[in-house]
């Protein structure tokens, strides 16, 4: 919870509508860590593929080096490992979990593999990526995988498959049927909307709000939260008081939601959990995400080739969400937009906490 001083402070600056906290999320070994969390994601969508037998994701080289660097979290895909498209995954059953590069970080997220089998794209990849899924891959795959986890493998935080387009009551029970019996991982339910194709329509989750007291972590993904930046930052905010009127102080993941620029935005509006491939196809500068060569370039990045200016691109990108997060724990202390702002990047007179604080204003006045 929030300090007195840091409440008292919210009160004298009319800030009381921030929803931001310092959350815990359980995990089955009894360790508690604390949010926020911005989660580098690792996944062979929109990514080559390369090599012979075994053909690897390019990403896969990337999650070795990476994986001693990101000590707090990650997230990869069960399909990726599953289908040896990362090389973390060859040793995924084995005993041994310390062995294992995903037993580095205190939260590896993994993720149900939906992503990856469907085709088409999202708006944040680079490519289209019209490539036909690997191997067969459905739920009951997904279920036969989470039973191949070892039992030494607690810091794995595992999320439901998805169901678009089913009620949420139905959503809820085979998430429970699928997670809740697995007492050595922590359980994440993914909703997804009711309407396939469609957004969340929350107030149809409100009766079945107390359920979701079975899980460690609510997700939902950006894009099915609402049409517009707006809509979405209000959507997060009416999930964050649904909780709360279920008397749960449940994590929110927004999977996807990886963007430097927005991520406040989501975190003010009650969201704990941030997970993307932004950090992999982008380059983090000054508070927001650029190309990957113009982040070089405004770095100096000039000589160096291809493969280096990568590398130090994204080493770049892992220091950037470290200080972020750093941002977002000194926003629910002090309640304040001003530790966003970079002397860098202005908007007019406005410094960017001031946009950010503007945006914030006008998905609050979608609610009035």
């Amino acid at each position: 919870m929030p300090s007195s001083a840091a409440a008292a402070g919210r009160a004298e600056t009319g800030r009381s509508s921030i929803f931001a906290e310092l959350r815990a999320l359980w995990l089955a070994n009894g360790d508690l860590v604390r949010t926020p969390l911005l989660v580098p994601s690792f996944s062979s969508k929109g990514f080559a593929q390369v090599g012979a037998a075994p053909m690897r994701s390019e990403v896969s080289d990337v999650l070795d080096f990476f994986a001693d660097q990101l000590t707090e979290s990650f997230l990869v895909s069960a399909y990726d490992l599953h289908a040896g498209l990362l090389e973390a995954g060859d040793t995924f059953a084995d005993p041994d979990w310390s062995a294992s590069p995903l037993s580095r970080p205190r939260v590896l997220f993994l993720d149900s593999g939906g992503y990856e089998v469907r085709m088409g794209t999202d708006g944040g990849e680079l490519v289209q990526d019209l490539r036909a899924p690997a191997s067969r891959w459905n739920e009951e795959d997904h279920r036969a995988f989470l039973d191949r986890l070892p039992e030494a493998a607690q810091n794995v935080a595992a999320v439901s498959w998805d169901r678009e387009g089913v009620d949420y009551v139905e959503q809820v029970a085979q998430a429970q049927a699928l997670l809740g019996g697995r007492p050595n991982i922590a359980s994440v339910v993914l909703l997804k909307p009711t309407e396939a194709g469609g957004t969340h329509l929350l107030t149809e989750l409100e009766p079945v709000a107390s359920r979701l007291a079975a899980f460690e972590v609510v997700g939902v993904t950006e894009h099915e939260l609402g049409g517009s930046l707006l809509e979405r930052v209000e959507a997060v905010m009416n999930l964050r008081q649904l909780l709360t009127r279920a008397s749960l102080d449940t994590p929110i993941h927004v999977f996807g939601a990886l963007d430097p620029l927005y991520v406040p935005l989501y975190f003010a509006a009650g969201a704990d959990i941030f997970d993307g491939l932004t950090w992999l196809r982008y380059a983090y500068w000054h508070g927001v995400a650029l190309h990957r060569e113009q982040g070089g370039l405004l770095d100096g990045l000039l000589e160096p080739r291809e493969d280096v200016r990568r590398h130090v691109v994204l080493t770049r990108n892992v220091n950037a969400l470290g200080q972020l997060r750093t941002k977002l724990q000194r926003f629910v202390q002090e309640g304040e937009w001003g530790v966003f702002s970079d002397d860098a990047i202005r908007n007019g007179q406005q410094g960017l906490g001031e946009v950010l604080r503007d945006a914030y204003l006008s998905a609050m006045a979608r609610r009035a």
